[in-house]
């Protein structure tokens, strides 16, 4: 008995800490008089206990199952899954709204993430972590960025000429370094592969190598600017230096050691600011300062002795300082800063080296001289490290040519020197001409650097060997194979002889160069010529378009420079070069019609080229050419038949091809907009035709061109109409927001048109019916963290995803967005894009890879799609209103969403009546027409227009699925309309003053920062939308507190104000808003990481 007992008194414990058994536990603890009713009890307990665990079961299978859904294909045809996701619920009752409060999950196999070469064991652990800490704190953590990145980079075209290439070839190793934009890519010349190195937001403005090729040092300039060591090696960061130098300022130049012990930066603080960082400590300062206020210049060069590195140089434009560093004292012990000359004739410092076994070093200018820096005026002769003093004094100048010395190096006690017509001389160390290149390279220039290698030769006829240490490299077919140990023998017939009057033969390392023209080339000694590592443009990316049915895609630089690249074998295709029909004209756009039948491109004189898609010849000797304006963008219908194309004076231009002819006919101009088009495109579904977008905030379509469509489908007439291009509609679609582009949007089951998905300058997507160009949705867009101040300027769907993902961009990033819109911040995730700004993104048409340029940048990153990463977010961010908390200020345990429950309920309230004796039933609904006072109440004011679009949004919200209208809200509905309508940012003081001066332009005085009380009031009942004198008085007797009714006043009194009204009256009196208090908080907003701050500071908090 006391067993049963015991037992009866764990279950009462049990039933207890559930809820829904609470009356029945006491109950059941009254009714229990022996062990015989106990004992019946106990069994019937336990069945309905059982009974209730298969209900939950139940329950938690049909919410999984509604998970699952969202992750699949829309067409299961394309996988059969074999997995399942399982997240557990704890559902709340119906005062929370049937919210979902916990969120376990475990992910284990699946099909669909095998494709997407997804690591499922680092998938199962990100979803436990986020389970546990919350998905914020696991998006903070580094090792699940596989998993959360949205692209891959997967090759570079292109290279920044700006920042030297340097040469990695050591032992086995086939490699240099370049940069571009703000990646570094080690770029294996033999096997024709790279592996980028990805760390910099802002551009690369200085790399420095230490001898052994290893650890390789990158500096970038910008906001949270940093230094980053890596082992080139293992293709791994080592070391970082965060934000240096501070805010404001810029790192101009950074050394490495030849043993990589010491790196040098040069900032310009202070004039020019050099810190020395003995880095493998590991200490956020550096070692040593050294300031020098004179006004050297910029920084050109830093320099280490080859054979004592304690010594070095900094070269600036017009000056040179030599230091001493000592190793054992961690310190800096000497600096020289001897009288350099500097004239017109000698021209600036550009840069500096020393040479093996030698004391003196050396320095070259941008008119030809060398400058020689020694310890004597004589030539000393090298007796050895300790005999060296890096206590120079400058000897004389050497002018060896008319041209600009760009690069000066030395190898094997050899200077080495590079100019700008493209000549690379050696010396010897008295500056005596050994050898010279000056025909193979037409370009000025840019950088020089030699194989590490040193070559070890054999001359056939051993009585011409020269007595030097020898060195060594393979040519390209032997590079696989280390063969630095061998000795090369070399036939005395083919080796070349140097210049001095004894011509001996001229061995040296084989070297690479970049000139200005974006051009990186290999020396190969043993061949004797130079061979070009990869093909790119002589000028910046201006346009970019891929082929629809081959690997191709085609970059347009702006000088007119066209080449094809396959974009799977990375290999150049075709390349061509626009006549230069005018001086400094540039090309603009490109556009591949479908089925890439057709080639168009623009330049920025108004020219209009169409080119053969396959070897880009001209197919007309001359250009169509109708204005002297920039074009802008070209589009083609889906047949190919048709064309259009804006340019920058906002006008539409119109082509169709006669297909008997195969000439293109121009259709005629007009210009529709009266500010900047943002977006040209044609429909190719019902209505069918040409739309433009501007930032007039009108849409507008056009007539003629769209009767074409009809041809192609066999839906009209077999003639070509000779209707010139003109207007058909304009639409205004915005009230107050500026739209930035449109793209078609999916067309549902009970749609009788298709949508128009905008997006626009406050970061809301928005739907347009296409037919009545009505706004039928509003849904915040990518707003916060690094979206914040740069909302979406081009979007575009993914290509063989059945419109299931959206790839976007912003000024930027480029991302990926999960479709269906809804506003949830875990349906999109993004990337930087380019560290200054994306000019624009092209897609492959199997959807795999993205294409994206930047501006006044000569490199093509080549993205590899992963779409599982937003879906990977998506789960992250929980089931119905979980990712939507982090929009509501102070989350869902804050003030803000405690009152929206509070109102919500109020609101019930109201619609039953406040003076009934019935029970009141509370439901999780209230009617539509309640929404727009709900709304005000929880700090949204919309205007009558912003009203009509979120009736319409609710009322429409399932109408496409099932053909049925809704006049009923939800709670989560009301929750997510708020989030979606309301201003991202909420309202600003800022935005509030330039609403006052915007209507003081009413005022008899012009742009005064006041006005008086009748054209106050008339500003506000006559212009914009209408309110009446008896709305306004109401309005505002309510917000100054008076208790005056307008009985007492009469209707058009407002004699209660003071007769001028100024900003302060209007904030703190009509308003009520606590500057002070507006003022702390935007101080405690300073220090305060969350964006979304700002929204209730001023119409709840006061």
């Amino acid at each position: 008995m006391v067993k049963i007992v015991s037992s009866a008194l764990k279950e009462k414990d049990k039933l207890l800490n559930n809820n829904n058994f609470q009356s029945y536990s006491k109950a059941m603890l009254v009714a229990i008089k022996d062990v015989e009713t106990l004992q019946l009890w106990m069994d019937k307990f336990h069945k309905q206990l059982k009974d209730l665990h298969k209900a939950i079961d139940d329950n938690q299978k049909k919410q999984h199952q509604t998970l699952i859904s969202s992750l699949k294909p829309r067409k299961k045809k394309h996988f059969v899954s074999k997995t399942v996701i399982f997240q557990k619920h704890n559902f709340s009752t119906m005062l929370n709204y049937s919210e979902s409060n916990d969120f376990r999950s475990q992910v284990v196999e699946d099909q669909w993430y095998h494709k997407e070469n997804v690591d499922l064991p680092l998938l199962n652990d990100l979803v436990n972590d986020s389970s546990d800490l919350g998905p914020e704190s696991v998006l903070k953590d580094c090792k699940y960025n596989p998993l959360l990145n949205p692209f891959d980079m997967e090759w570079v075209f292109g290279f920044d000429i700006s920042i030297p290439v340097l040469s990695l070839t050591a032992g086995d190793r086939r490699e240099i370094f370049y940069s571009a934009t703000n990646v570094g890519i080690v770029y294996n010349y033999c096997t024709k592969t790279m592996v980028h190195l990805r760390g910099h937001q802002s551009k690369i403005v200085s790399v420095s190598v230490d001898r052994s090729c290893r650890w390789l040092a990158t500096a970038d300039n910008g906001k949270d600017n940093i230094i980053m060591v890596w082992d080139t090696l293992n293709r791994s960061v080592v070391w970082t230096i965060f934000n240096h130098p501070a805010e404001g300022h810029d790192l101009i130049l950074i050394g490495l050691s030849p043993s990589a012990r010491l790196l040098i930066t040069i900032t310009n603080e202070h004039e020019n600011t050099i810190n020395f960082w003995l880095w493998t400590y590991g200490r956020d300062k550096p070692d040593e300062t050294y300031t020098d206020d004179r006004s050297l210049g910029a920084a050109k060069a830093i320099e280490f002795h080859p054979d004592l590195e304690e010594h070095f140089m900094i070269v600036f434009e017009k000056g040179v300082i030599f230091f001493q560093w000592d190793f054992e004292q961690d310190k800096l012990v000497k600096n020289v800063s001897p009288k350099s000359p500097l004239s017109t004739r000698i021209g600036y410092y550009t840069d500096a080296t020393y040479v093996n076994c030698c004391h003196e070093c050396f320095v070259s200018t941008s008119k030809g001289c060398i400058l020689v820096f020694g310890n004597t005026i004589f030539a000393k002769n090298y007796a050895g490290q300790e005999d060296l003093d890096n206590d120079k004094i400058f000897v004389k100048t050497i002018k060896i040519e008319k041209s600009a010395l760009n690069c000066l190096t030395s190898v094997d006690e050899m200077i080495v020197t590079g100019d700008s017509n493209g000549t690379i001389m050696f010396f010897d160390k008295r500056i005596k001409l050994l050898y010279w290149y000056s025909r193979s390279i037409e370009k000025s220039i840019r950088s020089m650097s030699f194989v590490q290698n040193p070559r070890r030769k054999y001359i056939f006829d051993e009585s011409q060997i020269r007595d030097l240490e020898e060195r060594s490299f393979e040519g390209i077919p032997d590079c696989i194979q280390d063969r630095s140990h061998e000795y090369e023998i070399l036939m005395k017939q083919k080796v070349p002889k140097d210049a001095t009057l004894n011509n001996r033969p001229f061995i040296t390392r084989d070297f690479f160069i970049s000139t200005v023209d974006g051009q990186i080339h290999m020396m190969n000694y043993s061949r004797q010529e130079f061979i070009s590592l990869f093909p790119t443009g002589e000028s910046s990316v201006a346009a970019i378009d891929v082929h629809d049915e081959k690997p191709f895609v085609i970059v347009a630089y702006t000088k007119g420079h066209l080449i094809i690249f396959n974009y799977e074998t990375h290999e150049e295709v075709v390349s061509s070069n626009l006549p230069e029909t005018e001086p400094e004209t540039t090309i603009t756009s490109i556009k591949y019609s479908p089925q890439s039948l057709h080639l168009a491109c623009g330049r920025s004189n108004g020219e209009l080229w169409l080119l053969q898609p396959a070897t880009l010849g001209q197919i007309y000797v001359e250009p169509f050419r109708f204005s002297n304006d920039k074009v802008m963008k070209i589009a083609f219908s889906q047949n190919s038949l048709q064309m259009a194309y804006y340019d920058s004076n906002n006008t539409i231009f119109g082509f169709y091809y006669d297909c008997e002819s195969e000439d293109w006919i121009f259709k005629g101009k007009v210009r529709s907009h009266y500010k900047d088009v943002c977006n040209i495109l044609f429909l190719d579904e019902e209505p069918f035709g040409l739309y433009t977008i501007g930032k007039d905030r009108h849409l507008i379509r056009y007539t003629n061109i769209a009767a074409e469509y009809l041809i192609y489908l066999g839906q009209g007439p077999t003639f070509l109409s000779e209707e010139e291009l003109d207007i058909s509609t304009r639409d205004r679609i915005e009230q107050k927001d500026t739209p930035i582009y449109f793209t078609p949007y999916i067309r549902k089951k009970f749609s009788k048109c298709g949508y128009f998905l905008i997006a626009d300058d406050k970061h809301k997507y928005k739907t347009v019916n296409a037919k009545t160009m009505m706004c039928t949705a509003v849904y915040l867009g990518p707003a916060y963290g690094c979206f914040k101040d740069s909302p979406v300027c081009k979007m575009e769907f993914l290509p063989k995803s059945n419109r299931k993902y959206l790839i976007f961009m912003t000024k930027k990033q480029i991302g990926i967005q999960l479709m269906s819109i809804d506003g949830n911040p875990f349906k999109f995730v993004g990337s930087l894009g380019h560290p200054d700004e994306l000019l624009d993104f092209q897609m492959c048409k199997d959807g795999k890879y993205v294409f994206t340029i930047g501006k006044n940048d000569r490199s093509v990153f080549m993205w590899r799609v992963k779409t599982a990463s937003v879906e990977t977010m998506h789960i992250l961010g929980g089931v119905e209103l979980q990712p939507y908390y982090c929009l509501i200020e102070g989350g869902r345990a804050g003030f803000l969403y405690q009152e929206m429950r509070d109102l919500f309920y109020y609101m019930q309230i109201l619609q039953q009546g406040e003076q009934i004796c019935a029970p009141r039933v509370v439901s999780n609904c209230i009617n539509l027409g309640e929404l727009p006072d709900l709304m005000r109440a929880c700090g949204y004011y919309p205007s009558e227009y912003e009203i009509e679009n979120l009736l319409t949004d609710m009322r429409y919200k399932e109408y496409d699925e099932n053909g049925m209208l809704k006049d009923k809200v939800t709670f989560c509905e009301f929750v997510k309309l708020f989030i979606n309508h309301k201003p991202a940012y909420g309202y600003t003081i800022e935005s509030l003053e330039e609403s006052f001066e915007t209507i003081t332009t009413f005022s008899d005085e012009y742009g005064a920062s006041d006005m008086s009380r009748e054209d106050f009031i008339e500003a506000i009942t006559t212009t914009g939308e209408q309110v009446s004198n008896e709305q306004i008085f109401r309005c505002l007797i309510t917000l100054l507190h008076e208790t005056e009714t307008p009985d007492q006043f009469g209707e058009r009194d407002f004699s209660f104000m003071p007769d001028t009204i100024d900003f302060d009256y209007l904030t703190e009196d009509i308003l009520g808003i606590d500057m002070d208090q507006i003022e702390r908080l935007e101080k405690d907003d300073d220090n305060d990481d969350d964006d979304r701050g700002g929204y209730y500071d001023f119409f709840y908090r006061s």
